[in-house]
């Protein structure tokens, strides 16, 4: 199972909804470390190489990592039983 090192919420395991948010947070800068930094529209047309992700772009990223996330759930509790 995966844990958050700084989390103390996820030595309960994936049943909490902090843990949830903190591992899909995770897994998005995981995925792109420049999640957390945020672009305008007129920013990504003006410098198509800097770092840092619009809000669209921040959307689908985390609406994709919470479909894995979940999927790995169903996985989970599959295998405990």
């Amino acid at each position: 199972m995966y844990e958050h090192k700084y989390c103390p919420m996820c030595k309960r395991g994936w049943e909490t909804e902090l843990s949830k948010a903190v591992i899909v947070y995770d897994m998005c800068m995981r995925e792109r470390h420049d999640y957390g930094l945020r672009l305008t529209e007129d920013e990504r047309r003006a410098l198509p190489l800097s770092s840092g992700m619009t809000i669209e772009e921040a959307d689908a990223l985390r609406a994709r990592m919470k479909d894995l996330y979940d999927i790995v759930r169903k996985g989970m509790e599959r295998n405990r039983r």
